[in-house]
């Protein structure tokens, strides 16, 4: 038993040092530009591992392919890291959208048994699965049978208030989201998971619930994507919902997730069948999704959530189907933004002037979407420079949260003077050149903020200060 079970440990050990030498060679590929190099190693890494390779594989190998620039080579690239039980997943789709239901539901069957060993787990996605076919074709199955179920309202969100840190990369909504966190009474939860944002996603759910056809196929794409995570797909925006996904679906609490999906199903079929797809059961909808992603992850009940980035500063329409929210959308000065992202962001390799117009889309995508917003209330937007400097800002904006600070291990996870240190780095970065050009390009629409240089949107009809 002892040599076999050293025999175990050399080769996984052999394994690691296969596969931390063949990323090694993909991150030099991908440091020294050869993209189509980087491309071609990292799909490997992808193929080797199959479903556990790691979501910065698929950046890697994204921003390699964005560097190319050739949308056929893309969707090779990608297709090559497809797993088994994604292909069989590419099935499922097909033949459902053929309209060949019981085929269709002899893959899904014949991928739950691939993926899953605990029958009741697999029973249950059976179910789920059972209901988005039933939107297809509602004489297809007997509904009637009602599993067992384990999702028994053990975590309550309904009655909970919803922070979530809102940002679009680097904007600071990090040190919010650790400023939150030091409040005894608050359940957080790290992960940036996509349920909410994601297309197909709950928001995109919602949205094309008016026209029948089209739900139907955004369904069957939430529903394998991003609920399950074995779905084909052509780019980093619908790998990245796939993966995170299978963070939950197969994670060793596999049973309570698919209890909760099975729970989702069941609603949403009822509200398609009764012909109530509106914004009041979608935010039903969106507490039974939120309510799952923590039971799955064994978190407990509390008067506050506290979720990071579930949805980003440019996807703030969602906001409309999450009850009983504050969004706090954090906005940096965007030569800091900028620095950190130069210096943080290992896979960042945009110049200056694709910043300015991507920062200047974003910002005005939101104000847009804010002014057309129906609960303007829910969201707030925070500079962040001004949330670091003064104590008292950050104290007036836990007190408008309903926070005590009697319950707040201060320091504890925000610390301020280290924020404040990024914005010497303005002073030092090495890049000046770059600097001087983003400041000349964006002098028109920047104030005097609390001795630091911040952007404000002008130039788009808006008082940032008033939102």
């Amino acid at each position: 038993m002892y040599i076999i079970d050293k025999v175990k440990r050399v080769v996984k050990k052999a394994k690691h040092y296969v596969f931390n030498n063949d990323e090694r060679s993909a991150k030099k590929a991908f440091k020294n530009k050869k993209w189509i190099d980087a491309a071609e190693k990292y799909t490997a890494v992808a193929q080797k591992k199959g479903d556990s390779a790691s979501l910065d594989i698929y950046k890697y190998l994204n921003e390699s392919l964005r560097m190319i620039n050739d949308k056929d080579k893309e969707i090779f690239f990608w297709k090559r890291t497809y797993s088994s039980n994604i292909i069989t997943g590419e099935k499922v789709r097909e033949y459902l959208l053929e309209g060949n239901i019981i085929e269709s539901f002899k893959y899904f069957e014949k991928l739950v048994n691939g993926v899953f060993d605990n029958n009741k787990t697999k029973d249950l996605w059976l179910d789920s699965y059972k209901k988005i076919c039933a939107v297809f074709d509602s004489d297809i199955y007997d509904l009637s049978y009602v599993l067992e179920n384990i999702f028994n309202n053990s975590i309550n969100i309904k009655d909970s208030k919803k922070i979530i840190v809102s940002g679009m990369g680097w904007s600071g909504s990090g040190a919010l989201y650790d400023f939150f966190k030091e409040f005894s009474n608050i359940e957080s939860f790290d992960m940036e998971f996509t349920h909410i944002e994601a297309s197909p996603g709950l928001n995109t759910l919602f949205k094309k619930s008016k026209n029948k056809e089209e739900f139907k196929i955004e369904l069957l794409d939430f529903f394998m994507q991003t609920l399950l995570g074995y779905y084909p797909y052509n780019d980093y925006i619908g790998c990245k919902p796939a993966k995170r996904a299978r963070t939950f679906s197969v994670s060793k609490n596999n049973l309570k997730y698919a209890s909760g999906i099975n729970i989702f199903c069941n609603n949403l079929y009822n509200y398609y069948i009764e012909d109530k797809l509106n914004s009041v059961n979608f935010q039903k909808l969106a507490d039974i999704v939120l309510e799952t992603i923590l039971f799955t992850k064994n978190k407990n009940n509390n008067p506050y959530y506290l979720f990071n980035n579930i949805i980003h500063i440019y996807n703030i329409d969602a906001a409309e189907i999450i009850n009983d929210a504050l969004i706090f959308c954090a906005f940096r000065d965007p030569r800091s933004n900028y620095v950190a992202r130069v210096n943080e962001d290992s896979l960042y390799q945009d110049d200056v002037e694709t910043f300015i117009a991507n920062y200047r889309n974003e910002r005005g995508k939101f104000i847009f979407t804010f002014n057309n917003l129906k609960n303007k209330k829910s969201v707030k937007a925070i500079q962040f420079e001004e949330f670091v400097l003064s104590e008292a800002f950050r104290n007036n904006l836990a007190s408008e949260t309903g926070l005590s600070f009697k319950d707040q291990a201060t320091h504890k996870h925000f610390k301020p003077w280290k924020s404040v240190k990024m914005f010497i780095i303005l002073k030092l970065l090495k890049t000046r050149k770059q600097l001087s050009r983003l400041r000349m390009s964006l002098k028109n629409i920047a104030v005097i903020y609390n001795s630091i240089l911040c952007l404000t949107i002008a130039d788009l009809n808006c008082d940032f200060n008033k939102i």
